[in-house]
């Protein structure tokens, strides 16, 4: 996991890589992400879901925040 601290903009970047058991876990995992209040964006692009199983990912997500 990565995290970028936000230097102008009012958001924050936190990257996650894993690997998800089935392509069900890596959605619920997603979808747990954009339910979040503190999360803006959740990147996480469509060809991670080629696989059916043990599938690497990268997520980025964005958090916003008021100073």
């Amino acid at each position: 996991m990565t995290y970028t601290a936000a230097v102008t903009a009012h958001t924050n970047t936190i990257t996650i890589s894993g690997i998800a058991q089935t392509r069900t876990s890596l959605r619920n995992y997603q979808q747990a992400f954009e339910r979040a209040s503190f999360i803006k964006k959740v990147g996480l692009p469509v060809n991670m879901y080629a696989k059916d199983a043990n599938i690497k990912f990268t997520m980025t997500l964005t958090e916003t925040f008021t100073p």
